[in-house]
Order: structure tokens, then C-alpha cells, then sequence
């Protein structure tokens, strides 16, 4: 599985009023505090991005799993993440 994209041209969005959307779909090498992201289940990213009278508005979802410790045990544990759009 290849490396998520996270790098994205946006230049349209500044002269115009118009949405840019993007997915992507990798992995992320993180290891941290005993909590690691796995490459064989994917980080799901979705984003769209506004230009509104003057500000940039951006809506992120993300979803993953990750492994952790439990901290009485040690024995491996996974959870999974998804992150909810925002609404104003």
C-alpha cells in the first residue's frame, strides 16, 4: 500500500468562488507513546475546500485505525477513528 497523499495545488480556490474536493487513500507511518498506525488497513482522507468572501474554509473527514497497549495488560489492542464532518 502507497503513502497517503497530503500535498494538494489550491491555487484556484484564490481568485475564484468555487470548491476543490479531494480523497485519498494510504497509510502514514505513526508510531508514538506505544500507539502505531498499521499499513495493511488504510487512512481514509477526504477534504473540501471553499473560497468564502474572503477566507478559506476546509472540511476534513479521516478515517483510520490504530493499535495500542492496554495498560494493565499489555495485550495488543485496535481501534478505529472516523472523524464527522462539521456543520455550522
Amino acid at each position: 500500500m502507497s503513502f497517503i497523499q497530503t500535498k494538494y495545488d489550491i491555487s484556484r480556490l484564490f481568485n475564484s468562488k468555487s470548491d476543490i474536493s479531494f480523497e485519498s487513500c494510504g497509510h502514514i507511518d505513526v508510531k508514538y507513546a506505544g500507539n502505531k498506525t498499521t499499513k495493511d488497513i488504510p487512512i481514509n482522507l477526504k477534504i473540501q475546500m471553499r473560497n468564502v468572501y474572503e477566507k478559506l474554509e476546509i472540511d476534513l473527514e479521516l478515517g483510520f485505525t490504530f493499535q495500542s497497549e492496554c495498560s494493565r495488560c499489555l495485550d495488543p489492542v485496535s481501534y478505529t477513528h472516523q472523524t464527522l464532518p462539521t456543520s455550522e
